[in-house]
């Protein structure tokens, strides 16, 4: 009787566990190997272990113009098919990271899991882009337009001095920037953010607040 009471106590917080963890995880869903984004995120995964991988591209305590204008190609192949991947800046952001306190090994593992799956973020912006979370929650992927990327590229300098001297600062924290290119298909730019969801536990309301009122509505 004892025996049954502990499998039947067993199973409960089992279960209390498993809701508890998809409650914390509302509005994403796993990519798994039936997700039409597994392929493509598995290339990303494998593109950040390659560029990681290469030297001299750690946190700085004084960067240099060369360091904003780095960019680490590399070739990739991932199960017979090759594409190319760049890290932009890459010194650069491994010092923004360091200055809000995540430390490198952190973020490969969160970014570039071995065997832990991505997690779709389900976003009903309007600008068309794709958000992904690592599955940690702790960091975030977004595509972005290529002049975009290469605008905020462009403010770069100013936007680390703001984070080094205010590491609390509330603004967005972009940590890695990256871009993936297929054969015969056009380059995709992404940038890595740092989420304000993580650690989810202590979140019990999301708001979307935007800055304009045009073209939008409340069902």
């Amino acid at each position: 009787m004892i025996s049954n009471y502990r499998r039947s106590r067993r199973k409960k917080v089992s279960s209390w566990h498993r809701l508890k963890r998809r409650l914390t995880r509302k509005g994403v869903v796993p990519v798994n190997k039936d997700h039409p984004r597994y392929h493509f995120l598995s290339c990303i995964c494998e593109g950040i272990r390659a560029v990681s991988s290469e030297p001299n591209q750690g946190p700085k305590d004084a960067l240099g113009p060369e360091d904003f204008s780095q960019v680490i190609r590399k070739k990739v192949n991932f199960k017979g098919k090759e594409f190319e991947f760049e890290s932009y800046a890459s010194s650069v952001f491994a010092t923004i990271r360091r200055s809000v306190g995540i430390e490198e090994d952190v973020y490969v593992r969160a970014v570039a899991p071995s065997n832990l799956p991505y997690l779709e973020f389900i976003s009903n912006s309007k600008s068309g882009q794709d958000f992904f979370l690592s599955n940690d929650m702790q960091c975030m992927f977004k595509s972005n337009r290529p002049r975009d990327v290469r605008f905020f590229l462009c403010l770069l300098e100013d936007y680390i001095k703001h984070f080094i001297s205010y590491p609390h600062s509330l603004l967005v924290k972009y940590i890695g920037c990256y871009t993936i290119k297929f054969r015969g298909r056009p380059r995709k730019f992404f940038l890595v953010m740092q989420s304000i969801f993580f650690p989810s536990a202590r979140i019990e309301d999301r708001f979307d607040v935007k800055g304009c009122t045009a073209g939008r509505y409340q069902k």
